[in-house]
């Protein structure tokens, strides 16, 4: 695995070794792995914070072409994580600019506004490769519209358990899952919390395919795209496609921060909802 580099304000960068994620470029294909299988790659706070970092180097980096997502273990990512590591290993300078240029979640962030923007805003194609549990933020990083192909295993499964435990709907679902399956699939899909199959993903039109090795596929797409005759097209197709969508996205994200903090008020706290988990 490679380092990554941090971008400090002046223009001076520091190579930053990665705790959560295993990041690797070849040929223009760049490759970050959630590499925290113990928690199944939960939203730590680390993980999170190294998310913002992958994103911001493989924008600034010219080598890079292409991004793909993957995990190791048996979950995609298991939602967000209420325990455990609530610290980040950046470096205190590093935590505070990226705050400050949107590239780090505030405290009061329980939506990740701020990631999800930053998901949204990465200029160059995202593949996501899945073979496994999705669940929470988790789903909807694979599922609402983060990455530009998204090819899963047959085994690969999805839940939204907001209500079961509490809170409500995050990362821009919202906006995105009722338009994209119709309000009352959404609704069956957040408020009864019921696992949902790959296949039962791509004939809701959520994800590419369902692929046996779905890597491998995301690495033969993520090639072709790396060398695809006009990059200049490939990032104002994404730009222009997701643009209707990405200006309504900031009150979307907004409305879920206050929908979140009035349920987490509702539990009595962050910490009565990590005692459910």
């Amino acid at each position: 695995p490679m380092s990554v580099l941090l971008y400090a304000a002046n223009g001076s960068t520091a190579p930053y070794s990665l705790h959560s994620i295993r990041y690797e470029l070849l040929e223009g294909v760049a490759v970050a792995r959630l590499d925290t299988p113990a928690n199944l790659n939960a939203l730590t706070l680390n993980m999170i914070a190294e998310m913002f970092v992958v994103l911001e180097h493989a924008r600034r980096d010219d080598q890079v072409k292409v991004l793909v997502w993957t995990h190791s273990g048996r979950a995609f990512c298991s939602g967000m994580s209420l325990k455990g590591q609530l610290v980040s290993q950046l470096p205190a300078w590093a935590q505070e600019q990226y705050l400050a240029r949107g590239m780090q979640a505030p405290d009061t962030d329980y939506a990740l506004k701020s990631l999800t923007l930053a998901f949204w805003d990465f200029p160059k194609p995202s593949v996501a490769a899945v073979d496994g549990l999705c669940v929470g933020g988790g789903a909807n990083i694979v599922l609402a519209n983060f990455h530009d192909f998204v090819f899963c295993s047959e085994q690969t499964k999805f839940q939204w358990p907001f209500c079961k435990l509490g809170i409500t709907p995050e990362l821009g679902s919202s906006l995105l899952m009722p338009l994209l399956v119709g309000p009352l699939r959404c609704k069956e899909m957040m408020v009864l919390g019921e696992w949902m199959p790959a296949t039962e993903a791509h004939r809701l039109g959520l994800i590419t395919s369902v692929q046996s090795n779905p890597l491998a596929m995301a690495r033969q797409v993520a090639t072709r795209l790396a060398h695809h005759r006009h990059p200049t097209s490939l990032a104002l197709t994404k730009r222009v496609l997701n643009h209707h969508l990405r200006q309504q996205l900031e009150g979307a994200l907004d409305h879920e921060n206050e929908c979140l903090h009035k349920a987490l008020q509702a539990l009595g706290s962050i910490g009565h909802l990590s005692a459910k988990l």
